[in-house]
């Protein structure tokens, strides 16, 4: 009976992790693998600049596209930059404020979400100690439906009333 219980438990195991193999693991962000120019670091300034939240957020982002004149050992250099400035309406200190760079690196795909049906997802992520990103998805008619910030120590979402 013993060997028997053990045969079972080892087809089980066995079955479980062939199966796993033709599992696909499911990440829906986009792939982080393009970097920003100046036309792009615009476009995407602009939609969170202009767009408004959809009813069921529960946040606020402000955003505004700049270009600064900064001093390096180098000479003096025209920097573009998003300022950032979020703030979650949850009982939590929850505010981020960052300045996303044209050198960061983004991804993007056309994605269906439960929201608007279609959108295109974005993700920029900066190239600091601290890995801070900013994720968002937008309807293509200017409403954000989804949208988190983040770094490696914590995650800010945007409260959602589902």
């Amino acid at each position: 009976m013993k060997r028997l219980i053990g045969i079972a438990i080892a087809l089980l195991i066995g079955s479980s992790s062939a199966q796993a193999d033709f599992i696909p693991l499911v990440n829906d962000e986009p792939e982080v693998n393009l970097r920003l120019d100046p036309n792009t670091l615009e476009y995407f300034g602009k939609i969170l600049a202009s767009s408004r939240m959809a009813p069921h957020m529960d946040c606020s982002l402000k955003a505004e596209t700049r270009t600064e004149l900064r001093k390096f050992t180098t000479g003096e250099q025209y920097v573009q930059v998003i300022e950032i400035h979020f703030r979650s309406r949850a009982g939590f200190n929850s505010d981020m404020n960052f300045k996303i760079p044209v050198t960061a690196k983004f991804g993007k795909k056309i994605s269906t979400n439960p929201w608007s049906g279609l959108g295109e997802y974005v993700k920029i992520q900066l190239d600091d100690y601290y890995g801070h990103y900013i994720s968002f998805i937008h309807d293509g008619s200017g409403h954000l439906v989804y949208l988190m910030l983040g770094n490696n120590v914590r995650t800010a979402p945007c409260l959602m009333d589902l």
